[in-house]
């Protein structure tokens, strides 16, 4: 119910309109009604006019790091109320240039990642703190990338200071002195991490309105079993979270909407992220929390997407 009002007071719909809705097909045809005009990009650029997009968008207030590889560099900011406040910024040291693959090549990774978790580490050779990351992440997992242990620590507590690009492991670097100024800002706040390289991967109210409205447009038509404009969304080099490739994906999808079931589709607590890639593509992770039902499966849990923006519209490129 409280999407409906929300809606109501968005759209600006005259009530008597939404009456008769009601009253000739029930309230389920006045929230699709309502619904449906999230598929529409100006919507979204009016509710989103005073939010600071830089880094993307947040449902909730986060600590967001900004690590640029070619500079040596991280930006802490902290995310409240969706506007931006730069809390730190310092020097580090990361690993080699380009994109991580493989375990042992010594590069930091490029992309989005998630704070796991904060803990003291094993051993005193990477400093007071350690905080993990979430590579490899479903990105980069469906594209065969290997590795672990990614983290941003300081130095070791006892012997010399090393700045050396070579013992980092890949891993993000700064002298403890810092890293305990890092840590009592970030403490047990949610993070996320992105790290650059060649550009600083930033979106805008643009960008982010036709997400949206394409991630909308989407769930309609995945809710409305229309099997060809859901499977417009996908981009020829789609990859699913399994290994299934685009082709055999399209063959499923046809096989369970001609079933032509009737779904309930309900999405909440969207974060739309900015992904740095060094090709300098348009890319962004979506997440939210899924609701989905039917008469024979339900599912109710986080659903993760990866795309491209092409032309106004994504195109995803992988989904768990």
């Amino acid at each position: 119910m409280r999407i409906i009002v929300f809606l109501l007071i968005s759209f600006n719909l005259f009530a008597n309109d939404l009456l008769q809705i009601y009253i000739k097909d029930g309230i389920k045809a006045v929230e699709d009604r309502l619904e449906a005009g999230l598929n529409d990009a100006n919507f979204w650029q009016k509710q989103l006019k005073d939010y600071d997009l830089t880094y993307g968008y947040y449902s909730k207030d986060a600590m967001i790091t900004v690590v640029d590889k070619d500079e040596q560099k991280l930006t802490l900011y902290e995310l409240k109320n969706h506007k931006l406040n730069q809390k730190f910024e310092q020097k580090v040291i990361t690993g080699l240039m380009g994109n991580k693959n493989k375990e042992g090549d010594l590069k930091t990774p490029v992309g989005f990642y998630e704070v796991v978790s904060k803990m003291v580490p094993p051993d005193t050779y990477y400093g007071p703190w350690a905080f993990v990351l979430s590579y490899p992440n479903l990105y980069d997992k469906v594209r065969g990338k290997t590795g672990h242990g990614i983290w941003i620590h300081g130095f070791p507590l006892e012997g010399d200071v090393r700045y050396d690009t070579y013992k980092t492991k890949g891993c993000v670097v700064m002298t403890n002195d810092v890293l305990l100024d890092y840590e009592a800002i970030i403490s047990e706040k949610q993070g996320f991490v992105l790290i650059n390289e060649k550009n600083i991967a930033t979106t805008n109210a643009a960008e982010i309105s036709q997400l949206l409205a394409s991630l909308f447009d989407w769930k309609n038509a995945w809710a409305n079993n229309d099997v060809e404009k859901y499977l417009s969304y996908y981009n020829e080099d789609f990859i699913k979270y399994d290994g299934t490739k685009l082709a055999n994906f399209k063959a499923q999808k046809r096989a369970i909407f001609s079933k032509n079931q009737e779904k309930t589709i309900r999405f909440s607590d969207i974060n739309i992220n900015p992904y740095p890639n060094i090709e300098g593509k348009k890319i962004f992770r979506i997440s939210f929390y899924e609701n989905y039902k039917t008469a024979t499966y339900s599912f109710n849990g986080v659903k993760t997407l990866y795309v491209e923006l092409i032309d106004n519209k994504m195109s995803i490129l992988t989904e768990q």
